[in-house]
């Protein structure tokens, strides 16, 4: 990529230098301007991408942007954030002074060979941006053409063993800790304490990271199961389910049928992104996370954004060690640590007097400290009475995604830390095959005495990795894609499936699925479902890109699936089942714990109509337009919607953090102290106490001088009650007392106290500023 980004730079700048010698014509400026403007705007975005993962724009992006909001929080990314929006509006100035000195200072003399060269070379620049070279190679890996030799290379494992070892298991996933944090020539003095462990155990020197493996979940499942993660929403959104994979066999299967007792810890939440239902899945005894964790913990203060910190972890696990060790029954007892998590860490507090180099660094003061926190946990128990039966096994999860180190990390060849500790092996072993940690699990198993491969990972200690055997290895497993989405063992849709409506989640067939959620419907009634669990994307856009024969099921909130399909049904949560291009969409209100719903109509409907299906995503597009992009935190979108018709579209408003559907009453979004957002709703259309209400709230906000914002649809006027519109009129307002049915309107106070308001007959969007006072 950085033979793109030299090659395109130069491209660009001799088109700029060139263009002087151009025509002089008005639109000719219009349209250089605009590439200019588009050319910048890639450089940005491509920029921000690469900031996070250190290799542009990958799917990875999404998971990191989206772990910084669940658990970091915006403040670790203030920094980047202030410094897009400057070169945002740098790149407006640099556009609009070019487009004048283009405009107006073109040569006296036009050129056409120099006029061409600028042309051709600011279009060339364009195309061979890694920004287009990126998304292609996104797009291609996402629609790759699908092989049908998987089964040639899948190997089931062989469950049967006269070899094994008496050993039990500990295995530790080290939080983004890649093996190039071992490079004493960029980082020198770093990890001495692992330095001298590795020296005694067996090394492997050489291990990619490949697709689907490059967050947290991920390369568990990678390690645990030798296939990379596919799913038919985002990686970490699988916690929607109730079985992880449950098609391939994994470590945990192929452990439990010998006998182990299986324990997982780590001091983060084991519901997020599905870690919990991986393991359980996978013959777990044992899941402890943050939820269980806290109450062991004593010191009630100290915890970071995501949960413990590892040196209150690692004395718990050392305990359920002991604890295990004393059963005399084989165990494996896997940890995940938390410390080292980009983009600026979490270090122990345990390590504030040892900071690496001059301490300025926050990710090398965490890796530092990390270094010595599992070395010492290692350590401990290659001491113990316990370390002549123990295998201890040390990786990385995945890469580093970006971080305070990542220009660092670039300067030499990244690989995954994959580290055996054998007790009955003295010398360090180097072996140097290059691999993927989709091999991670069958060389462990080896490790263990149990001689298999497992999936599409390969036993490094005897054979060579499909990675160095197959050509484009990335390209192959893109093509394997649907085959490995098999291993879900998606439901059968039936007859007939039920939603609970307490527990908010959906039995289909022998699964069961957390709600919301959308399942697209295939020609063989299989499911696939979609979830918007820890993903920036909604259910609305995943909508989007349905073809319109696609047949779904829709469980969501009423406001949302009355206003896409014009229902007006009165619940909290509904059902929409049918075809995206035809009217006869069916939708009941979920009013029971346990609805019971059918599916015959809907299944046998083949009626399409394009039209239909046009119009419905058009509604959804005029949304999403409204809602991004906010310009900062402290930005809403908020959309007015007249009386929503089959061509018309929902009022919302969408935050930095959430999509608020309103209903079709006066809804009062304010902001208080701490930040949060709060949404209130009063009928004032057709109930006297409500209008008292709404005005009396509406009083106390102004007399408070807190921001609010205030849209309607449809039903906002009142004209029962002639006081309701005087006091609306002392207060200010003048569009709402005067408002007409059917009327889009929105009104907010702004940080100087000055009211602003807007009326039409048609949808209405603005972007607002918030303020906390």
């Amino acid at each position: 990529m950085e033979f793109n980004f030299y090659l395109s730079s130069f491209l660009f700048i001799v088109s700029i230098l060139v263009a002087n010698y151009k025509t002089k014509h008005l639109y000719s400026a219009l349209f250089s301007t605009f590439f200019i403007f588009l050319y910048l705007s890639m450089g940005i975005f491509y920029f921000v991408a690469d900031y996070f993962t250190g290799k542009g724009i990958t799917q990875a992006v999404i998971f990191t942007l989206q772990s910084g909001v669940n658990g970091a929080g915006f403040g670790e990314y203030i920094t980047l954030i202030v410094t897009t929006i400057f070169f945002v509006i740098f790149t407006l100035f640099l556009s609009y002074i070019y487009f004048r000195y283009i405009k107006d200072k073109s040569h006296l003399r036009p050129k056409k060979i120099q006029g061409i060269i600028h042309v051709l070379f600011l279009v060339l620049a364009f195309l061979v941006h890694p920004f287009n070279t990126d998304l292609y190679n996104i797009y291609t890996s996402m629609n790759q053409k699908q092989s049908t030799d998987f089964n040639q290379y899948y190997v089931k494992p062989n469950f049967s063993s006269e070899k094994m070892k008496n050993y039990n298991l500990i295995y530790i996933y080290a939080e983004s800790l890649e093996k190039t944090y071992f490079d004493e020539s960029i980082f020198p003095g770093l990890m001495n304490n692992l330095r001298v462990l590795k020296n005694r155990s067996i090394e492997f020197t050489d291990i990619n990271q490949v697709s689907g493996t490059s967050w947290t979940i991920g390369g568990m499942t990678a390690t645990q199961c030798g296939i990379p993660l596919f799913t038919t929403s985002y990686g970490n959104s699988m916690n929607g389910t109730n079985n992880f994979l449950s098609g391939a066999t994994c470590l945990g299967d192929i452990l439990k049928s010998k006998g182990y007792h299986l324990s997982f810890m780590q001091g983060s939440s084991v519901e997020f992104s599905g870690i919990k239902n991986l393991y359980k899945t996978h013959k777990f005894d044992e899941v402890f996370g943050y939820e269980k964790l806290e109450n062991l913990h004593k010191n009630k203060k100290y915890f970071n954004g995501w949960g413990l910190f590892d040196d209150t972890l690692f004395p718990m696990v050392y305990n359920k060690f002991d604890a295990l060790s004393k059963t005399n029954k084989q165990f494996a007892l896997f940890v995940a640590t938390i410390d080292t998590h980009h983009p600026y860490s979490m270090t122990s507090h345990s390590c504030k007097d040892m900071p690496y180099d001059t301490g300025k660094n926050s990710i090398l003061n965490a890796v530092h400290c990390s270094d010595k926190l599992i070395s010492d946990f290692i350590k401990k128990i290659q001491n113990s009475k316990y370390a002549k039966n123990t295998l201890i096994v040390l990786t990385s999860d995945h890469l580093a995604m970006r971080n305070s180190a990542s220009d660092l990390l670039k300067k030499k060849k990244r690989k995954d830390l994959f580290l055996i500790f054998d007790p009955s092996q003295k010398q360090h072993i180097s072996i140097d095959k290059p691999a993927s940690m989709l091999d991670v699990g069958p060389t462990v198993l080896n490790a263990l005495g149990i001689e298999t491969n497992l999936g599409l990972g390969r036993n490094l200690l005897k054979e060579k990795s499909l990675f160095s055997i197959v050509e484009n290895f990335n390209k192959k497993l893109s093509s394997w894609r649907e085959e490995i989405l098999n291993f879900w063992q998606f439901a059968i849709l039936g007859r007939h499936y039920t939603i609970d409506t307490v527990n908010k989640k959906t039995n289909i067939g022998l699964r069961s699925y957390k709600i919301p959620m959308i399942a697209k419907i295939g020609d063989d009634e299989t499911l696939k479902p979609i979830f918007e669990f820890n993903s920036p994307k909604s259910l609305s856009e995943y909508f989007l890109k349905f073809e319109p024969k696609q047949k779904f099921i829709w469980i969501d909130k009423c406001n949302k699936i009355n206003y896409l399909f014009d229902f007006d049904k009165s619940s909290e949560l509904c059902v929409a089942q049918g075809t995206l291009s035809t009217s006869d969409i069916e939708v009941k209100a979920l009013k029971e714990k346990v609805n019971t719903i059918h599916t015959e109509n809907f299944l046998q409907n083949t009626h399409y109509n394009l039209q239909i299906h046009k119009t419905r995503i058009h509604k959804i597009k005029e949304l999403f337009s409204c809602r991004k992009p906010l310009p900062t935190m402290n930005h809403i979108a908020v959309l007015s919607s007249r009386l929503p018709t089959f061509m018309k579209i929902p009022s919302a408003i969408a935050t930095p953090y959430q999509f608020l559907p309103v209903s079709q009453k006066l809804n009062i979004l304010s902001r208080e102290s701490n930040g949060q957002y709060s949404l209130e709703e009063f009928d004032v259309y057709t109930e006297k106490l409500a209008a008292k209400k709404f005005l009396k709230r509406i009083e106390i906000l102004i007399r408070e001088k807190k921001f609010w914002v205030i849209v309607a649809q449809h039903k906002t006027t009142n004209t029962q009650y002639p006081w309701y519109n005087k006091s609306l009129l002392k207060l200010g307002f003048k569009l709402l007392p005067t408002l007409n049915f059917d009327t889009s309107y929105i009104a907010y106070i702004d940080k100087n106290g000055e009211l602003h308001e807007y009326a039409d007959k048609e949808s209405k969007c603005k972007i607002i500023s918030t303020f906390i006072e």
